[in-house]
């Protein structure tokens, strides 16, 4: 019995021994065929160039807002200014004119 406990684990490292020889080989070889990367001539921009730090802008009187609001149109002005493109200015709200109400269906 004994000897076969000392087979069995000679038998054992020898395996691992033999794995470990072999994988040493072929990262040895590996290495010497995978091709150099190259060298880098400028170092990258940096990813914080003309970055602009938080600045606490000045609260508006809520009131006084909403009633700029009111003044140009409302929500209706905002829609006409949402669907225009990015390069042509929307039409402003005539200043003395109020926004225009929805129509009214007449009743049956």
């Amino acid at each position: 019995m004994g000897i076969s406990v000392f087979i069995k684990n000679r038998c054992l490292a020898i395996s691992v021994l033999t794995m470990v020889l072999a994988n040493m080989s072929y990262a040895q070889t590996t290495a010497s065929v995978l091709p150099k990367a190259p060298e880098a001539t400028a170092p990258a921009p940096s990813a914080f160039k003309g970055y602009k730090p938080y600045t606490d802008e000045a609260v508006v009187n809520w009131k006084a807002a909403n009633d700029t609001t009111a003044h140009i149109g409302g929500w209706r002005e905002y829609t006409k200014q949402a669907q225009q493109p990015d390069n042509t200015p929307a039409q402003p709200a005539h200043a003395g004119q109020p926004a225009a109400e929805p129509t009214k269906k007449a009743a049956p």
